[in-house]
């Protein structure tokens, strides 16, 4: 037990990347489940948005590292902040070959992490805490299309 505590940061990590991937899963199958049309453009865009987030757990072990450090948050809040663009990419995409999908608004989710990349360089272990809360806060409100 006390090598978990002494390993509190990488605990930390863990949840809060099981968190985030519980969350992006989420909203990734309550919109795939109102689509009727997929074609290779979704194809490609869902495949960009799976290799942006694939980079998410090797950036955060970063973080964990050097904590203290803006710039391992800047980079990961960034690979964030790509994933995010290629998830409104697909999305609006999605939105056009399927008329019945209601597509959501996703553009503010892209600057409320733009807001946590922003607190980084001010203050660097705060963008990974504001970044946990806006994940919380879209795992308890999805997306619905």
């Amino acid at each position: 037990m006390d090598a978990l505590f002494s390993n509190w940061r990488i605990v930390l990590v863990y949840v809060i990347t099981f968190v985030e991937i519980v969350a992006i899963w989420f909203n990734h199958h309550n919109l795939f489940q109102k689509i009727d049309n997929i074609d290779r453009i979704t194809f490609w865009l869902n495949a960009l948005w799976i290799l942006s987030l694939s980079f998410l757990p090797y950036k955060l072990s970063w973080v964990v590292e050097y904590p203290y450090h803006w710039q391992p948050e800047f980079v990961f809040i960034s690979v964030y902040i790509i994933a995010s663009i290629f998830f409104t990419l697909m999305t609006n995409y999605l939105g056009r070959i399927n008329p019945q999908l209601n597509t959501p608004h996703v553009k503010r989710r892209i600057s409320t992490y733009v807001v946590s990349l922003l607190g980084t360089i001010f203050l660097p272990i705060s963008g990974i805490f504001f970044l946990a809360i806006i994940v919380l806060f879209y795992s308890l409100y999805p997306l619905k299309p």
